[in-house]
C-alpha cells in the first residue's frame, strides 16, 4: 500500500469518525428535544385550531343573536357539535342562559358561573382549560356585537363554550407532528454541518492551499510553490503539485516559442484569406454586373432603371431593418446581397422575343402572357448559374427578385398569385421600386410622370395600380422617405 493510498484512508477515517459523533450526539439531542417539547407544541397548535372556531362561530352568533334567531343558532350549533372532535357546543345569552346548545339542558352548563361571570364583564377575554392526559380541551370566548354592529354598543351579548375532545382528532396531531419532526430534522442537520466542519477543518486547510496553487497555474504563474511542511496526510499529493507546476513551465517556455513561429504564420494566412474574400466578392459583383448588363442589351426600360432600383431597394430596406418586424431578415449582409441582386429583376426578358419585348404601343392580351413569362426565364435563368455555385449561394435573393417581382399583396399578380407575406420580402420591396421608376420614366408607349404624379398613383391609385398591390408596412415606408427616391431618381438619369 503506497503512501498516497494510506493518508487517503486515514483522511476517510476522520471524515467518518466525526459524522459517527456526530449522529450520535444528534440522536441523543434530538430524543430530549421530541419528550420535552412535542406536547407542549401540539397543545398550543390545537388551541389555536379551536380559537379560529371559536372566532368563526363568533361572527355567525353575533347576528343570529341580534336578530332574534334562535332557531339557526341551534341549527348551526348542533352542525358544529356533529363534528367528530367536538365534544359540547353551547352558547350563552348576556342573561347567562343556555340559548343553543348540542347536547340536552340536563347535560349542559359545564362553564362554572364564576368563569361566565369573569367572560361578560371582560376580566377574560379568553377561558381555557386542557388536560391532554385525558384528551380534553375547553376553550370559552364571549360574544362582542360591537364588532360586527353599532346597536350594542360595545355589550357582550353572550358566550361560546366549547369542549373538544383532542383524541378523536389525529389527523390533526399526525400534522402537527410531521411538522415538528420536519424543523427537528432542519435543526439535526444544521447540527451536523458544524460538527463535521469543527472536525474537518483542519483538513481543508492544505486543499485550500492546493486550489489556490492551481488556481495561481491556470491564470499562468507557473513559478506558485505549495509549502510541503503543512498538511501530513496531503504531502505526497503537494509534493507532486509542485513537480508538476514545474514542468508545466518548462512546456510553456517551450510552447511560447513555437507561439511566436506561428503568429508569423498566421498574419501571412490571414492576408491571404482577407485577399480571397475580396476577390470572392469581387467575382459575385462581376456575376451579376454580367447578367444585368446582358439584360440591358435586349430591354429598353433598362439603362439607368436597373441602377436606380437597386438604389430604391436599398434605401427602403435600410429604413425597414428598424421595424422589428423586418429586424430578423433584414440583416446589414442581407440588405448588400439585395442591393446587388436587384439589377436582376429582368434578366428573365432575354428570353422574350423583340417583336413584343420592343414594342413601341401596347401589348395584347395574348403579348401580355407571353411577357409575364420573363418571370420564369428569370427565374430558370440563375437556377442554372446556381447548379455552379450551389443552392445557398448569393444568387437566392436575385432569384426571389426575378420571380416574384410582379406579384401583388391582394394576390393579383403573376406569375403564381401569391398574395401577402406568401410572396418573399425581397421581391416585396422591389414590386414598389420597379413600379415607382416605371411611373417616372419615359417609354415609348408613355410619357414620364412626374414625382409628385408618381406618388399619389402608388399611395392613392390610378385604375391600374392601386395600394392594394403592395404590402401595407413598406407602402407606409415609401410614403415617409419618398423625397429619396426622386434623389435617386435625379442622380441616375436615363441617358447617363
Amino acid at each position: 500500500m503506497n503512501i498516497i493510498k494510506k493518508n487517503f484512508i486515514k483522511f476517510c477515517l476522520k471524515i467518518i469518525l466525526g459524522i459517527a459523533i456526530t449522529m450520535t450526539a444528534v440522536t441523543i439531542l434530538a430524543s430530549f428535544l421530541y419528550q420535552k417539547f412535542f406536547y407542549d407544541y401540539i397543545q398550543t397548535n390545537t388551541e389555536k385550531e379551536i380559537s379560529a372556531i371559536l372566532d368563526s362561530v363568533n361572527l355567525s352568533s353575533s347576528i343570529l343573536i341580534q336578530n332574534n334567531d334562535f332557531y339557526d343558532l341551534q341549527r348551526m350549533t348542533e352542525s358544529i357539535g356533529a363534528s367528530g372532535f367536538i365534544k359540547e357546543i353551547t352558547i350563552y345569552d348576556k342573561n347567562k342562559n343556555i340559548i343553543a346548545s348540542n347536547k340536552n339542558l340536563n347535560e349542559s352548563g359545564s362553564l362554572r358561573t364564576e368563569n361566565l361571570d369573569d367572560l361578560f364583564n371582560g376580566r377574560k377575554f379568553k377561558y381555557t382549560k386542557s388536560d391532554f392526559s385525558t384528551d380534553t380541551l375547553v376553550m370559552a370566548i364571549p360574544i362582542n356585537g360591537s364588532r360586527y354592529s353599532i346597536i350594542n354598543n360595545n355589550d357582550i351579548t353572550g358566550v361560546i363554550y366549547i369542549k373538544s375532545d383532542i383524541g378523536s382528532i389525529k389527523g390533526l396531531l399526525n400534522n402537527l407532528n410531521n411538522s415538528f419532526l420536519k424543523t427537528e430534522f432542519i435543526i439535526v442537520i444544521l447540527l451536523l454541518l458544524g460538527i463535521i466542519g469543527v472536525v474537518t477543518f483542519s483538513l481543508f486547510i492544505p486543499a485550500s492551499k492546493l486550489y489556490k496553487a492551481a488556481q495561481a497555474v491556470s491564470e499562468g504563474d507557473y513559478s506558485y510553490h505549495v509549502d510541503e511542511s503543512k498538511g501530513r496526510e496531503f504531502y505526497p499529493l503537494i509534493k507532486e503539485f509542485n513537480n508538476m507546476t514545474q514542468k508545466i513551465k518548462t512546456r510553456d517556455e517551450e510552447l511560447k516559442l513555437l507561439h511566436d513561429k506561428l503568429k508569423g504564420h498566421n498574419e501571412y494566412l490571414e492576408i491571404k484569406v482577407n485577399n480571397r474574400d475580396m476577390e470572392l466578392k469581387l467575382t459575385q459583383d462581376i456575376t451579376i454586373r454580367s447578367l444585368a448588363y446582358l439584360a440591358e442589351t435586349r430591354d429598353n426600360e433598362t439603362g439607368s432603371h436597373i441602377f436606380r432600383t437597386q438604389h430604391y431597394v436599398e434605401t427602403l430596406a435600410e429604413y425597414l431593418k428598424d421595424n422589428p418586424k423586418f429586424s430578423k431578415e433584414l440583416t446589414s449582409k442581407n440588405i448588400e446581397l439585395m442591393f446587388k441582386s436587384a439589377p436582376l429583376h429582368d434578366i428573365g426578358k432575354v428570353g422574350i422575343s423583340d417583336s413584343i419585348l420592343l414594342k413601341p404601343s401596347g401589348l395584347t392580351k395574348e403579348e401580355f402572357e407571353i411577357m409575364k413569362k420573363h418571370t420564369i426565364y428569370g427565374k430558370e435563368t440563375i437556377e442554372k448559374s446556381e447548379k455552379f455555385i450551389g443552392n445557398k449561394s448569393f444568387l437566392s435573393f436575385a432569384k426571389e427578385i426575378a420571380y416574384s417581382h410582379h406579384e401583388k399583396w391582394d394576390g393579383s399578380g403573376y406569375p403564381e398569385g401569391l398574395s401577402g407575406e406568401d410572396i418573399p420580402l425581397s421581391a416585396r420591396i422591389m414590386a414598389i421600386s420597379d413600379v415607382y421608376d416605371a411611373l417616372v420614366s419615359e417609354r415609348p408607349y408613355k410619357k414620364a410622370f412626374t414625382h409628385e404624379e408618381a406618388v399619389r398613383i402608388i399611395l392613392e391609385g390610378d385604375g391600374r395600380t392601386s395600394p392594394k398591390h403592395f404590402d401595407p408596412d413598406i407602402l407606409s415606408a415609401f410614403s415617409k422617405i419618398q423625397h429619396k427616391f426622386e434623389e435617386i431618381y435625379n442622380n441616375h438619369p436615363d441617358g447617363e
